[in-house]
């Protein structure tokens, strides 16, 4: 795993520096639950978030990037602590009503790219290092000025079928987000 990380950490920090600096508006940390005894602890920057009012429609549609770094750990009796790191580039679309003051609910959904440095942790060989993720998620943003926002998301990641087997894994995660 020393071999792979040492490749793979260059082009991680490359990926998760690749917009502007002026672009990078927030940051977000999520943990999570996998399926067996996958856990899962994620930093994610933000990034060029825009609202797009629907006239009439009461709601606001936010698209922003997420670019983020997230560690993988499970016990496995066998083997002992495994470990995966992860990093992600996910457009992510959110809806939320458009009024301005107080508690501000959201839906959001997000299909990005995940490159992971191993394929298999604990008894689940994932065939592949590259992965597709998707996530459904509920939340709120806590002020007007929007800059606090705790959340739910359920993330299932696989590589489309592209190998096989393609047994994915589903995370359910916690997300504390903070706006610059």
């Amino acid at each position: 795993m020393k071999t792979t990380w040492r490749i793979w950490a260059p082009a991680a920090c490359l990926l998760t520096w690749a917009a502007p600096a002026p672009a990078i508006d927030g940051v977000a940390v999520s943990v999570g639950d996998g399926l067996g005894d996958v856990d899962m602890l994620r930093v994610s920057l933000l990034a060029r978030q825009h609202d797009h009012r629907a006239d009439g429609a009461g709601w606001n549609l936010r698209i922003h990037w997420e670019f983020g770094l997230a560690y993988w750990r499970a016990y496995d009796a066998d083997t002992g602590v495994e470990e995966i790191y992860n990093a992600n580039v996910t457009p992510v679309l959110r809806f939320s009503p458009t009024h301005r003051t107080g508690i501000r609910p959201y839906v959001e959904f997000g299909l990005g790219f995940h490159v992971l440095t191993e394929d298999r942790i604990e008894d689940r060989t994932l065939s592949s290092t590259y992965h597709f993720g998707s996530h459904l998620g509920v939340g709120v943003v806590t002020s007007s000025d929007r800059r606090f926002d705790l959340g739910l998301r359920y993330q299932h990641l696989s590589n489309a079928s592209l190998e096989t087997p393609n047994p994915g894994i589903d995370f359910a995660i916690a997300r504390v987000g903070w706006m610059f």
